[in-house]
């Protein structure tokens, strides 16, 4: 979700959260708290567990994409509210609302067929609706990216597009409220590493030492980058040198 906000955010002026998750209980609703304080008030917001459909067709004119977050709970709220065939209707109709809609549309969705299957018939239910969707969701989409340990994978599409506008020097910008995942997630997509040591050191002090901290702690996970970090990281000055 981080990397789909901060995607809409460097490419374009406007753009609306269509949140589909529904406060069940009190971890839920601080989860979704934080989501709003993190994205700011430059977002707009619509909330629609059910009808993103009717959502994407009435009230998400006026601004040049729309987020979609995320698809898989959606999935989830119409399982639980609809019977099959109903189902299969909410999907065809997202489907083609989406291949008709002539607007930017980031779609964040779950890969749950990544895991075991589940031991219960409701659960493998929704493990292939969910794989299918996702597969038609793909086929009409211009890019395709698979997230793993934050960093995007591209199945569809062209990365080095994605990434043109934090590849070239000057152009990395980073905002107060962005976290050290967001930072990183950014600066772990630039190949050459004088541009990625430049961004990194033109964070603020406080900046430069909680993205340290972060991917220190983590440079089993964060190869490649990670290194670069263990090597050249001095704790002292907080900069890469």
């Amino acid at each position: 979700s981080s990397w789909a906000l901060r995607y809409a955010e460097e490419h374009y002026d406007s753009y609306l959260f269509l949140a589909t998750a529904e406060v069940l209980d009190d971890e839920m609703a601080d989860r979704i708290r934080r989501h709003k304080i993190s994205r700011g008030p430059k977002w707009k917001l619509i909330e629609e567990p059910i009808k993103i459909v009717e959502a994407l067709e009435t009230k998400c004119a006026g601004v040049e994409a729309v987020l979609i977050d995320c698809l898989t709970i959606w999935l989830s709220n119409v399982l639980y509210k609809v019977n099959d065939e109903q189902i299969l209707s909410y999907q065809d109709r997202l489907l083609n609302t989406l291949s008709c809609k002539g607007q930017n549309i980031i779609i964040v969705a779950n890969e749950v067929g990544t895991g075991i299957v589940p031991e219960y018939p409701l659960g493998r239910e929704f493990r292939d609706l969910a794989g299918v969707l996702n597969q038609k969701i793909a086929k009409l989409a211009d890019k395709v990216i698979f997230m793993i340990a934050g960093l995007p994978m591209c199945l569809k599409g062209d990365l080095n597009n994605l990434k043109k506008e934090i590849r070239k020097e000057g152009e990395l910008e980073f905002t107060p409220e962005m976290s050290p995942e967001q930072i990183w997630s950014i600066l772990s997509q630039i190949d050459e590493e004088d541009l990625f040591i430049k961004g990194f050191n033109s964070l603020d002090d406080i900046k430069r030492r909680e993205l340290a901290e972060y991917v220190l702690s983590r440079c089993n996970i964060f190869s490649g980058k990670g290194s670069i970090f263990s090597e050249r990281y001095n704790s002292e000055s907080g900069l890469l040198e």
